[in-house]
């Protein structure tokens, strides 16, 4: 009988999947890590808001960001390309009809 690598088990394509997790479902650690990414913009977002414009809080995160368009302009600038960046992946994932 000759010998053969293929068996009942190997890969076929069109091959109804049979265990794992089902399709879309994260692992824990990437659960855990988006959690603690949440929380952490949780907390800047707070920073931000007590900071304010003028240190105090005025005017709370609108002040803040204000301020720091005028004082950082590099940083304000990778801040809102790094947002608008995020907008834009989440419109794709919208329109591929996918949600996470």
């Amino acid at each position: 009988m000759p010998h053969s690598k293929y068996n009942n088990t190997s890969f076929k394509r069109g091959r109804k999947k049979t265990g794992g997790r089902k399709a879309g479902v994260r692992n824990k650690a990437t659960r855990q890590m988006d959690e603690k990414t949440r929380d952490i913009l949780d907390m800047v977002k707070q920073a931000a808001d007590r900071i304010g414009s003028d240190g105090a809080g005025k005017d709370g995160m609108l002040g803040y960001l204000k301020f720091l368009a005028l004082n950082d302009t590099p940083a304000f600038v990778k801040l809102i390309g790094r947002v608008l960046e995020q907008e834009f992946k989440d419109e794709r994932v919208k329109v591929a009809g996918h949600t996470h």
